[in-house]
């Protein structure tokens, strides 16, 4: 199941695919995304991203606290501290570097910028 994965049509999906009733989400597609894409069925991936929720958040406390009005696209992408908490392992909450697979392969590639991250 993926986690994002939505496939929308016409009709509900329970009468025209094989479907399992997931208590947590609803229904199910049992099929795999590329063989539903060749019938024609839409299937799209939609990524709810809490985090940029949290930096929008962030960004406000730092507004009313700070008395600064800071903008995500103004950040640099250059602050060696930031790739120094990146290296240490301290990436929690960092969307698509919190998984236990990104955390091994920062330890091991030891990025110095955030190009090597990328």
């Amino acid at each position: 199941m993926h986690a994002a994965g939505i496939v929308i049509n016409d009709k509900p999906l329970y009468e025209v695919l094989p479907t399992t009733n997931n208590n947590e989400v609803g229904y199910v597609a049992c099929l795999e995304k590329d063989y539903l894409e060749e019938q024609g069925f839409l299937k799209m991936d939609l990524l709810v991203l809490r985090n940029l929720t949290i930096i929008d958040e962030c960004l406000a406390l730092v507004r009313k606290y700070e008395g600064v009005a800071l903008s995500p696209y103004s950040l640099p992408y250059t602050d060696p501290e930031a790739i120094q908490i990146i290296r240490d392992g301290k990436e929690m909450g960092l969307f698509q570097l919190e998984s236990l697979g990104m955390k091994r392969a920062i330890k091991e590639v030891q990025p110095t910028s955030f190009e090597d991250v990328a």
